[in-house]
């Protein structure tokens, strides 16, 4: 795929489905840079300036995002540990470095920081749209309600087709600037969601300040990670409760991929799905849903996630839909 002076445009749900305190962070400041939440829904989750959350990016305790139903604390319902965003190219000319690259990849996530100069730059837009405020709650004059801290809107748009939108915009050392757009919904039906829209576009912008170089992007490659871990409350504030340790971090969840042929009979989507996996070193034989064994039986991981891709672009210019995309959908062990 070839790149030059115009966008292409990917369509992403992130859904949390079901089988059966409070604690404040607001706008804050973490080492994904600054973080801004959505938590109008029982969905609730920060989101990170530089366009994904890589792990220990956040604010709260083994980076609590993706918490299902949040309503419980996002302490003890997460399901996810970690995200990323990686794009690459190939015959990439650095006007920086005066050299002709094979291969080009700019990434933020899994981890942060991972190199001293990050590739995918601090937002030049972050900003959350509401199609109307939160309510006004007080009790002996003093704010009643955690939206003062976590509904913090920049704007509001009576035309908004959902209750919320996150919008980042981010520069890249690519050229390729990334916007992103997260919509959610108060809808009692449609509650437990994201919907993801990504538009790549090749600026030449090569830093936020303003440094511009142009050239054709060939052969562009975008690719979104997950590391999901639904060990939730069995593994609460960074130590053992009743789960394995490792499951903190999603060793032992399953994933598992649908739809990767869209000419074979039944094809309907394009998703990925995760669960918690039984943990061989449980002290339960069955440890489906992480069930408390010390205690009331209560399961932790009664729940399950993952991503349909709603609609991927065929090439710049192209708006068909390409059912084959995703290219590929594979684990890293």
């Amino acid at each position: 795929m070839k790149l030059y002076k115009n966008c292409i445009w990917l369509l992403v749900l992130f859904i949390v489905l079901v089988s059966s305190g409070i604690s404040l962070y607001g706008q804050a400041i973490g080492a994904s840079g600054e973080l801004k939440w959505l938590r109008i829904n029982s969905l609730h989750s920060y989101f990170s300036e530089q366009g994904s959350e890589g792990e220990t990016g956040g604010t709260e305790q083994n980076n609590n995002t993706f918490s299902w139903p949040g309503e419980y604390s996002v302490y003890h319902q997460w399901t996810m540990r970690a995200l990323g965003m990686w794009m690459g190219c190939k015959d990439y000319y650095s006007s920086v470095l005066d050299r002709t690259f094979p291969y080009m990849v700019v990434n933020t996530g899994l981890k942060v920081n991972e190199y001293p100069k990050r590739p995918i730059f601090d937002a030049v837009t972050f900003e959350l749209v509401g199609r109307f405020d939160h309510p006004i709650v007080v009790v002996d004059g003093q704010s009643a309600s955690v939206n003062d801290y976590y509904d913090v809107l920049d704007r509001v748009d009576e035309n908004l087709p959902a209750d919320r939108m996150l919008v980042i915009r981010c520069h890249t050392a690519m050229g390729v600037t990334i916007t992103k757009k997260v919509l959610v919904f108060t809808h009692p039906e449609h509650n437990n969601y994201y919907i993801y829209d990504y538009v790549l576009k090749n600026t030449g912008i090569l830093d936020n300040d303003g440094t511009e170089y142009q050239q054709t992007i060939n052969g562009l490659t975008f690719a979104l990670l997950f590391r999901y871990s639904l060990a939730g409350e069995s593994m609460y504030a960074g130590g053992n409760n009743w789960g394995a340790s490792n499951s903190a971090w999603g060793r032992n969840t399953i994933n598992d991929v649908i739809g990767t042929d869209p000419n074979a009979p039944g094809f309907e989507m394009r998703a990925h799905l995760a669960w918690y996996g039984p943990h061989s070193a449980r002290a339960v034989s069955d440890d489906w849903g992480c069930p408390n064994q010390l205690d009331d039986g209560v399961m932790a991981a009664a729940k399950y996630t993952g991503g349909v891709t709603l609609h991927a672009d065929r090439d710049v210019g192209n708006t068909e839909d390409d059912p084959r995309q995703p290219s590929t959908t594979h684990y890293v062990n």
